[in-house]
């Protein structure tokens, strides 16, 4: 008799459980990155810094291979003085010449409820960069679930915004690492 209640109870409990996970994915631009995830450190390093800015407009210089001290501005948050110059000279680079596997164009697409990131080559060949599988919505959404996207200066690296957080992508192995929390990230003009 207490063996059937802590199964029914234990049940209840899974069945509560998996329905708060199901429930709290499936928002609008809710969805699954399908790339596969890594630690930063097993991605190409490259010390550019980049600047981040968060839901409450602060912004902050962040180095995309992790280490707080490239020169004297990784790391640190920026005055709004300094922000606000940023901002004005921000660069997001879509397309990148450079290096023989990476160069090419960003584009995002939407397809059969799927968001994708993809690399158009010269020559015409299409490369799925990153796929948000299941979010919710089409192509008219008004916050796409892929934040805006750019190269690095190296063009082996991706950095793009998804579910609040900055993420580095290395393109030839496609593997992705989370960088930093925020929901916007430029390249500082040079």
């Amino acid at each position: 008799m207490t063996c059937g209640f802590c199964l029914r109870s234990c049940g209840w409990q899974l069945f509560l459980s998996l329905a708060v996970l199901l429930l709290s994915g499936c928002g609008v631009g809710s969805g699954q990155l399908m790339n596969e995830q890594v630690e930063l450190h097993e991605i190409s390093a490259e010390a550019q810094v980049i600047v981040v800015s968060s839901e409450d407009g602060t912004m902050r210089r962040v180095a995309l291979d992790g280490s707080e001290g490239v020169g004297a501005e990784a790391g640190g948050e920026m005055s709004p003085e300094e922000g606000d110059l940023a901002a004005t000279r921000a660069r997001r680079p879509k397309e990148c010449g450079n290096g023989p596997k990476s160069g090419g164009k960003l584009m995002l697409e939407y397809n059969q409820g799927n968001a994708r990131l993809s690399l158009a080559r010269a020559s015409g060949q299409v490369i799925e960069l990153v796929r948000v599988a299941g979010h919710a919505g089409g192509s008219n959404l008004l916050e796409p679930p892929i934040q805006p996207y750019f190269f690095s200066d190296t063009c082996d690296l991706v950095v793009l915004g998804f579910e609040g957080k900055i993420w580095v992508l290395e393109v030839a192995s496609q593997r992705i690492s989370p960088l930093a929390s925020g929901v916007d990230a430029f390249a500082l003009s040079r």
